[in-house]
């Protein structure tokens, strides 16, 4: 059974509803009772922590939604990533294993006590549910090889398997439902849509489909805003924050997605369904600690699905 950890500090928001989506706004409007802010970022294993913890200090947005969080590690001089992010920011959290990293052994540690990498997602709002989903379609095998064929594992050994984390947050009687993923690297985006179709099917058999629902995560979608697994997300009622938000200021002009790595990829994302309106969108790339650069969204929420 895959260990989950879970961290529980309750605070008192309220959420406010707007009765239609793609209304142009004024600043005024916005305020504490009806906004929520999220950022996804893949922290690259919280190597630079010190950086990633001022990033966060800067963003602060209510809720976090990370990938590559590392859990005794060497490479980390073996922090627990998730629970001290957290407990410097004063957020709860959800932390659930992806891959048991094999060569990140610390001497120093207990011979029991395992080494990871997985996903996170703080939140300043109780965490009310958590399901985590460990994918039926691994695109590669992570597992280490004895005999030939070789595969990356002889470079970074590790035993596991790509997952999502869904989790429901309740706000003041509004239930968001937020997705976290990882979804495979080094393979063909193709490969990866069995993965994202995982995710709709589990939001349909949780009866999640109409409800407040942002999905988000480091997608590794080698063709960007051209990837199927974005069409398959866009079939599904979802679209891109960044692109949502760059619509509302600028309907008359070509959207260009933004690179969300320091090599100009377009890897991450924030899709949102049309329980809310975005009011401002952003890739931080002045923020650093990760070769990935974290995206950040203002959204308000609908307090009624429709």
């Amino acid at each position: 059974m895959r260990k989950i950890t879970f961290l529980l500090l309750v605070f008192f928001c309220t959420v406010n509803s707007f009765p239609q989506k793609n209304v142009k706004r004024s600043d005024k409007e916005i305020t504490d009772k009806n906004k929520l802010t999220v950022a996804t970022w893949n922290i690259g294993y919280g190597i630079k922590f010190k950086e990633i913890l001022d990033g966060m200090e800067k963003i602060n947005a209510d809720i976090f939604i990370l990938q590559e969080v590392d859990k005794n590690t060497k490479r980390t001089g073996t922090k627990d990533i998730a629970f001290e992010l957290a407990h410097s920011l004063g957020y709860g959290f959800v932390w659930s294993e992806e891959f048991e990293e094999l060569s990140q052994r610390d001497s120093s540690l207990p011979i029991k006590l395992k080494t990871y990498t997985g996903q996170a997602i703080l939140s300043r709002y109780p965490i009310k549910l958590l399901q985590e989903l460990s994918f039926k379609h691994q695109a590669a095998n992570w597992n280490p090889h004895v005999f030939p064929p070789f595969n990356r594992s002889w470079f970074q050994p590790r035993n596991g398997e790509r997952i999502a984390q869904i989790v429901s947050v309740n706000i003041n009687g509004v239930e968001v439902i937020i997705v976290n993923t990882h979804l495979e690297s080094s393979v063909s985006d193709l490969k990866k849509v069995p993965q994202m179709e995982e995710i709709f099917n589990a939001l349909g058999e949780l009866n999640f489909q109409n409800k407040p629902t942002i999905i988000a995560g480091d997608m590794n979608t080698g063709k960007g805003s051209q990837s199927p697994i974005v069409k398959l997300v866009h079939e599904n009622g979802y679209h891109g924050a960044l692109w949502l938000a760059y619509h509302n200021k600028f309907s008359n002009k070509l959207f260009k997605a933004q690179g969300t790595t320091e090599k100009e990829e377009v890897l991450d994302w924030i899709f949102v369904n049309y329980n809310f309106f975005v009011r401002d969108a952003k890739v931080l790339g002045n923020i650093k600690g990760s070769d990935h650069y974290p995206i950040f969204a203002l959204l308000e929420v609908f307090s009624k699905t429709r």
